[in-house]
C-alpha cells in the first residue's frame, strides 16, 4: 500500500479541525504535524532529534506481516529510496519531516493484541462518517492515526491496520506548520 484511498478527504477534515481548534484557542501550543500516507500523524516540536537514516535507527521491519511473495529486502530498499527523496525537503518543513520520521520509527510497530495494542478513538468531526483520531494507551501520545469511519470500534481496528502500513512503508503525505501552512509531498 502506498497511499490510503481516503487520505485526501481525511486530511481536508483534519485541517478544518486544526483551523477550528486554533480559532477557539483550544490548542494555543499547536505545533508541527506531519501526516504519513496512511493517516499516521506525528505532532512535534522542532527542538526534537531528527532521523538520520535507517542504518542508525531502531527500525525493526515486521517481516511476519508480509504476504507470500513479498520480500523484506524489496520493502527496505523502497523505504530507503523514499527516505532519500523525502529527507531533501528544505527549510523548517524538511526539519519537521526528519524529526517526525525519528519519532514514528522510534515508537515501533504496534503489534496486534496485548497491552501495546490498547487504543481508543476520539471523534474529530460530526456526521454519519466521522474523522476519528486513534490513540494508543501505551505508545507515544504525540503519534495518532486518522481514520474515516461510521463506527468507533471499526475505526480503532482500521486505524491500527493503517498505522501498521505506515510503519512498514513510511512515506510523508503532508507537513502542517503551526500557522497551518500545508506542504504536500
Amino acid at each position: 500500500m502506498t497511499k490510503w484511498v481516503d487520505i485526501d478527504e481525511a486530511f481536508e477534515i483534519f485541517i478544518k479541525f486544526l483551523t477550528d481548534s486554533c480559532r477557539r484557542k483550544e490548542s494555543p501550543d499547536i505545533n508541527w504535524h506531519v501526516v504519513f500516507s496512511c493517516g499516521s500523524v506525528v505532532r512535534l516540536n522542532l527542538s526534537d532529534e531528527p532521523f538520520e537514516g535507517y542504518a542508525d535507527s531502531s527500525y525493526n521491519f515486521p517481516s511476519h506481516r508480509l504476504i507470500e511473495d513479498a520480500k523484506e529486502e524489496d520493502f527496505i530498499a523502497e523505504n530507503e529510496r523514499i527516505w532519500n527523496t523525502q529527507k531533501r525537503e528544505v527549510g523548517l518543513p524538511g526539519k519537521a519531516l526528519r524529526i517526525a520520521f525519528k519519532q514514528f520509527i522510534d515508537d515501533g510497530y504496534p503489534y496486534p493484541g496485548g497491552q501495546p495494542a490498547d487504543r481508543i478513538a476520539f471523534p474529530m468531526s460530526e456526521g454519519e462518517v466521522k474523522l476519528w483520531m486513534i490513540t494508543w494507551y501505551n505508545r507515544n501520545t504525540l503519534i495518532y492515526n486518522l481514520i474515516l469511519e461510521t463506527d468507533m470500534i471499526k475505526a480503532c481496528y482500521l486505524g491500527g491496520d493503517l498505522r501498521k502500513h505506515d510503519y512498514i512503508q513510511p512515506k510523508v503525505y503532508a507537513i502542517v506548520s503551526p500557522d497551518l501552512t500545508v506542504v504536500k509531498l
